[in-house]
């Protein structure tokens, strides 16, 4: 079916991108083989709890220097460390690029924000994960159904 053809040929493609970042930051070998998206959003809710109650803990960041100016983390960072450690844990998520507020239409931010969070897959819907380290860290949103 088309869905099991496009997990593989998206699969080397995540694979490359996570060889690339982990050879940068040195965080893990590699990922398992068997990447898979969650099968409900009882077992999302569960492992982005890990994280949220301290269970689990992502790694630490710092402070950048670029150009000779000092760049905090911001939403990008803790976007892609979350991605990192979803992929060692076997999970596969994905960058969650948020304009004006919203990602694929739905609202995920108050106002009018740009912002970097991640998406995945449970069961038959995709859902926005808030990463960085705003009041709504670790809330989950349900974005579409999957037809």
């Amino acid at each position: 079916n088309q869905k099991n053809a496009a997990l593989q040929t998206e699969y080397p493609v995540l694979q490359a991108a996570y060889d690339q970042l982990a050879a940068q930051k040195k965080l893990v070998p590699k990922a398992p083989s068997n990447l898979r998206y969650f099968n409900d959003y009882i077992e999302l809710q569960q492992y982005v709890a890990q994280y949220r109650d301290g269970k689990k803990l992502l790694p630490p960041m710092s402070p950048a220097t670029v150009d000779g100016k000092t760049m905090n983390p911001d939403c990008d960072d803790y976007a892609k460390r979350f991605i990192l450690a979803g992929l060692s844990d076997g999970y596969i998520f994905g960058d969650g690029l948020v304009w004006s507020s919203k990602i694929y239409g739905t609202q995920v931010l108050p106002g009018d924000q740009y912002h970097d969070g991640v998406i995945t897959r449970a069961g038959n819907a995709f859902y926005y994960v808030e990463t960085s380290d705003l009041s709504t860290q670790y809330q989950i949103t349900r974005l579409s159904p999957i037809d």
